[in-house]
């Protein structure tokens, strides 16, 4: 006899080839009032996000990004993912049990919702953004929407990582995506 369940999850893939391309899905099953929507984000679009004191970073990078639709009105600042003019990639998955450091008051602070939209205006590659989040340039912390994230970011080198926050401190797992040719 075999049992089925419903399970609610995210899940992920990387072509190997030398597009490096990859693909990810929030796989959550009907949600009553969650759409999506793709927005483009030119160079010089203000980091929602990343306000502080009246303050807020613009985009160094254009990408197009994906963002939740609410009623009908798109939430611009935050990605769930998306790709910038360079190549990298980020993109929003699940991990319960996630524990962000606290904000810090200070204009490093990120709330956790709006990482990928810093990372694709603000990087370029994957291990530019393993920097920032480890030397504390950005502070991840939970904001009003986050609940349990972790992020994924690829890079047109072909370089890979997940960022997880554990027990209040960022943990960066780092890969390399290697090519095969027939």
């Amino acid at each position: 006899m075999m049992a089925t369940s419903l399970v609610h999850v995210c899940s992920n893939f990387i072509m190997n080839h030398d597009y490096k391309l990859s693909v990810r899905t929030m796989d959550l099953g009907p949600e009553p009032g969650l759409a999506f929507g793709i927005l483009t984000a030119p160079r010089g679009s203000a980091i929602v996000g990343s306000a502080k004191a009246g303050t807020s970073a613009v985009t160094k990078y254009g990408a197009l990004r994906f963002i939740p639709v609410e009623g009908g009105v798109k939430v611009p600042g935050m990605a769930t993912g998306g790709l910038n003019e360079h190549g990298l990639s980020c993109d929003m998955q699940t991990l319960i049990m996630t524990e962000y450091p606290n904000a810090t008051n200070s204009r490093s602070d990120l709330g956790a919702s709006y990482f990928c939209e810093w990372a694709l205006g603000m990087c370029t590659t994957v291990a530019e953004l393993k920097a920032a989040v480890l030397n504390g340039t950005i502070t991840i912390h939970r904001d009003a929407i986050t609940t349990d994230q972790h992020f994924v970011a690829r890079d047109a080198l072909g370089l890979s990582a997940v960022f997880e926050f554990i027990s209040g401190e960022p943990r960066v797992y780092s890969t390399t995506t290697s090519t095969t040719t027939a």
